[in-house]
């Protein structure tokens, strides 16, 4: 399963799980298909790095688990939310903040109103 499709599948199960309040503890079983719960952390690891998540991780300490996440919990964000309800809206963010787009639709408008289209 690539990272962007589990990362989808995680943030949608925090969401379903704490849009009305509580705490999510993300599982590898809760994904289709099963993947590993380390690998289900590391997801939930990035989602919390772009801000959709807030992600309360507990970093291993032994030999092979020095510095991942072993285990941790968290809930949705307001921006997470706003990414499962509205993905469309987020994906033409980033294309309609392009300053390219953002001038010209400033010349399209300042046209119209300087009477260039009438």
């Amino acid at each position: 399963m690539s990272d962007k499709r589990l990362e989808d599948q995680i943030l949608r199960k925090f969401y379903e799980a704490t849009k009305d309040g509580g705490k999510y503890f993300p599982k590898g079983d809760d994904c289709d298909p099963p993947v590993p719960k380390l690998q289900a952390l590391a997801a939930a690891d990035r989602l919390a790095a772009r801000s959709l998540i807030e992600w309360h991780p507990l970093k291993g300490h032994g030999r092979e688990t020095s510095g991942r996440t072993i285990e941790g919990w968290g809930f949705i964000l307001e921006s997470g939310r706003r990414h499962v309800e509205n993905p469309f809206l987020i994906r033409i963010g980033a294309v309609l903040r392009h300053p390219l787009v953002i001038a010209t639709v400033a010349a399209v408008v300042g046209a119209y109103f300087t009477g260039l289209f009438s």
